[in-house]
């Protein structure tokens, strides 16, 4: 695994008639012993859809709940990465004053940052990237010998 890197999971049991009367134990079906030995403190990314094919509630139920957790899954793993993102573009900033600091490699990780949020809608946001660049920018050409 790569520092800085993230990765997540969710487990999918697809349910068929069939599988759901296969239980393992008296009380045990097959879902709780996936939750318990793949699962472990994580039990809530093992779900369970009932068979996709058919157009009972339960089937539909089971498939609102996957996509909720689906969702949730993704955009908790992405608001992860995207702060580690800002706390590196935050450490680079502080280090503008020292010798060897480059403002075009500064210049590009808040670039990116900034059409990540246009790219999510979050206009408002990706201009205040841009702002804070400005001014940075500005400082950056008046305190050097340029």
């Amino acid at each position: 695994k790569k520092t800085g890197s993230s990765s997540d999971w969710l487990l999918v049991l697809v349910e068929t008639n069939s599988s759901r009367a296969n239980k393992l134990l008296a009380r045990t079906t097959v879902l709780d012993r996936i939750k318990q030995d793949i699962g472990g403190k994580t039990p809530e990314r093992c779900v369970a859809i009932m068979d996709p094919t058919k157009s009972d509630s339960k089937a539909a139920e089971s498939m609102q709940t996957f996509l909720h957790k689906f969702r949730q899954f993704f955009l908790q793993s992405y608001n992860r990465t995207l702060n580690r993102f800002e706390e590196l573009i935050r450490s680079e900033r502080e280090k503008r004053n020292e010798p060897g600091w480059n403002f075009c490699n500064y210049f590009l990780l808040q670039e990116q940052l900034a059409f990540a949020y246009e790219i999510m809608g979050l206009h408002e946001e990706a201009l205040v990237q841009y702002d804070e660049l400005d001014a940075l920018f500005t400082q950056f050409i008046l305190n050097s010998s340029v």
